[in-house]
């Protein structure tokens, strides 16, 4: 399965480009990212990068039950960048067969989602 990237072909330039740290535009599927004190670790599942390189956003699984019911959210830069969030330094591979039904999920986002939020809470 390829990895989830994404690039947006309408806007070249992002107006964060200057002020996004270096390892923004380095992240990947895979990376874990933690919070600013290190407490919360939360692994990448899909990255969106504008298309002069800066990152738009990243998705994680969702840590509670919401009413969208879907298993991902998006965290943008901004709120990235905002609230801390810093690479812990290492990457994990998305092997197991509940990664693929997550990558799968993230894939096809337009329609009823097959994977409830309550199947993945508690996974980082």
């Amino acid at each position: 399965m390829k990895p989830l990237v994404h690039k947006f072909a309408r806007r070249r330039r992002s107006p964060y480009a200057r002020r996004q740290p270096a390892w923004m535009k380095n992240v990947r599927v895979g990376d874990v990212l933690e919070c600013y004190d290190g407490r919360v670790q939360r692994i990448v599942r899909a990255v969106t990068f504008y298309a002069c390189g800066a990152l738009w956003g990243v998705e994680f699984t969702i840590k509670h039950c919401s009413w969208t019911h879907r298993c991902h959210t998006i965290v943008d830069a901004c709120r990235l960048q905002s609230e801390g969030w810093r690479p812990a330094g290492h990457r994990v591979r998305l092997t197991r067969p509940l990664d693929r039904r997550i990558a799968r999920e993230i894939m096809d986002l337009p329609r009823t989602p097959r994977l409830d939020c309550c199947d993945v809470k508690g996974i980082a």
